[in-house]
């Protein structure tokens, strides 16, 4: 483990406390290297020093603080611990602000989302666009748009909608007459989040001919750049109004919700019931009006923990911010076409279990895994995989790879995992809520 720590210092230990690379002619890399060595100084004030302007350099160093296990220095390895979650921390706030757009009218439909994608980071997929509508004019400029808003606005003119796909990480559009495409009541836009009313129905009580329910059909997308995890809500925070200031409370108020996004972290649904006397007038209940607050927990920074060595590898562990993956079994096996089948055991265990993290640990398995031969070709887990242990705050998953060519030392083993899942709130006001269709 010195040896290792010696290797990795040997590009900055030339550099003493007077020869501090300057900020002007050198790059964030070098900077970071004298900072690290600057760590280990003799001198507390030196060590300060050096601390704060990691801190300084910002979000951008993250890439370059070298894993823990290069460092032995107890010291060293907390100051980087610390600095390394306070920059996440920082980075997180950001990524869950809305992104923006900016543009000129007169762009094609197909230019202008190319210039969403650009500027946002959002991933759309129009592979379904017709020409007609890709080759559109857009008669709209935009001056720092949120991304939800500006897209539903381009969108509705064209006849084109939404169509949630949670196993994509695109937001697909199509056509508003395909049968899957999102139709939205009313849509309010909250930071990245986009809250929608699919549907509002009256229902009558069973064996209660005084009450009726006012089923109502919510749900909450997050801009697709991000991966939210799960949506966690209770009745009691949500009220909907009538027209005249009556108010409707949540027919089950000590109902909670928590719920999965799945795969892709795309989108969430679920009805939420309000209670009514059966004699109130529709009049006095439509255009409603819907107020609450959920909280989205959302991945807000994940790393790509890497293993090096699969033929004799097993045993190893990694540790990023508050997770550590280990590597516990490596099998191969050679197929008749001479290509080989692999399959990698891993555990998976976060500092933070409990009940939060056993109902909610199903996310876990949409993390990204996949091998990445040394030629720059990578092969996802073509073969599946299968669940191993589920302890409290660990999960044990066993992957399986076929159709590997060449021998398994020319193959790494990643696994991207989340290391700071924050709790997001999402302010939910829907107004103009019309009267539904009898049924």
């Amino acid at each position: 483990m010195y040896l290792m720590f010696v290797i990795y210092l040997t590009g900055f230990m030339v550099y003493g406390q007077a020869d501090k690379p300057s900020a002007a002619k050198t790059n964030i890399p070098t900077q970071v290297r004298w900072l690290l060595k600057e760590l280990d100084a003799d001198q507390r004030v030196r060590r300060q020093k050096a601390e704060r302007e990691l801190l300084d350099l910002g979000q951008a160093i993250l890439p370059e603080l070298p894993p823990p296990e290069l460092l032995p220095n107890q010291a060293v390895r907390a100051t980087v611990a610390r600095v390394r979650v306070i920059l996440e921390r920082r980075q997180a706030q950001e990524s869950v602000q809305p992104t923006r757009i900016t543009s000129v009218k007169g762009l094609k439909l197909r230019d202008w989302l190319h210039e969403l994608e650009q500027q946002t980071a959002n991933p759309i997929d129009a592979s379904a666009v017709p020409p007609a509508a890709a080759n559109a004019t857009i008669n709209q400029s935009f001056q720092q748009t949120p991304f939800w808003q500006a897209l539903d606005a381009v969108l509705l003119p064209q006849q084109l909608r939404i169509q949630f796909a949670p196993d994509s990480s695109a937001l697909k559009l199509v056509p508003a007459t395909t049968p899957s495409a999102d139709a939205a009541w009313k849509v309010a836009i909250d930071g990245p989040f986009r809250v929608a009313v699919e549907s509002v129905k009256t229902r009558k009580v069973s064996g209660n001919e005084q009450q009726q329910r006012l089923r109502t059909e919510l749900s909450v997308a997050p801009e697709p750049r991000l991966r939210a995890l799960f949506l966690k809500l209770a009745a009691k925070d949500f009220q909907a109004t009538g027209p005249t200031g009556r108010i409707f409370a949540p027919a089950d108020p000590p109902a909670q919700f928590d719920l999965p996004l799945g795969e892709g972290g795309r989108f969430v649904r679920w009805n939420l019931d309000f209670a009514a006397n059966s004699n109130v007038p529709a009049a006095e209940i439509f255009p409603l009006k819907i107020q609450g607050q959920a909280m989205m927990q959302i991945d807000a920074a994940s790393e790509h923990i890497r293993f090096t060595d699969l033929v004799d590898g097993a045993g190893t562990a990694r540790r990023r911010g508050g997770v550590t993956v280990a590597v516990q079994k490596i099998q191969a096996k050679v197929q008749p076409d001479t290509t080989q089948t692999v399959s990698i055991k891993v555990l998976v265990a976060y500092d933070t279990g409990g009940p939060a993290f056993e109902s909610h640990r199903t996310w876990i398995f949409h993390n990204e895994v996949y091998l990445d031969r040394k030629e720059g070709n990578s092969l996802p887990p073509n073969g599946g995989f299968e669940t191993d242990l589920q302890a409290n705050g660990s999960v044990g998953v066993t992957y399986h790879f076929q159709g590997l060519k060449g021998p398994l030392a020319d193959y790494e083993f990643i696994y991207v995992a989340p290391t700071l899942i924050v709790d997001v709130p999402v302010k939910i006001q829907l107004e103009g809520i019309r009267q539904p269709v009898k049924n």
